[in-house]
């Protein structure tokens, strides 16, 4: 469990972000192909996103490299798991606690199976 710095920190982190994000406007999006809204959601995502989103990708046979190679793609597969409702479940099934099918809850299956079957 985060202590209350920790949670101050993260908070203030955040805070820097968005407010980096904001001064820099057009070229932010030029820049990193993300537009400003989509980098305040990923901002405000949780922490852990990437790594829970790559764990999930890895079950489904998706490597990280495949997600990475289309930066839109990648972009709307890390807003659907920042933004997922069902991010309990999703850790369960990762920490091998449940055995729930993907399919039922992730938001992002069917995009990693359609890049599990485009990759053969």
């Amino acid at each position: 469990m985060s202590s209350i710095v920790e949670k101050i920190r993260s908070w203030a982190r955040k805070q820097s972000d968005l407010e980096y994000i904001a001064k820099q406007g057009g070229f932010f999006a030029g820049d990193t192909g993300v537009s400003v809204d989509d980098a305040r959601r990923m901002v405000n995502g949780r922490s852990d996103t990437r790594e829970r989103m790559l764990d999930m990708a890895g079950r489904f046979g998706v490597a990280a490299q495949q997600i990475d190679a289309d930066r839109g793609m990648a972009s709307e597969i890390s807003l659907a798991c920042a933004e997922c409702g069902n991010e309990r479940t999703c850790r369960k099934v990762l920490s091998g606690h449940a055995d729930t099918d993907p399919h039922v809850f992730c938001p992002n299956a069917a995009r990693y199976d359609e890049m599990v079957e485009g990759s053969h």
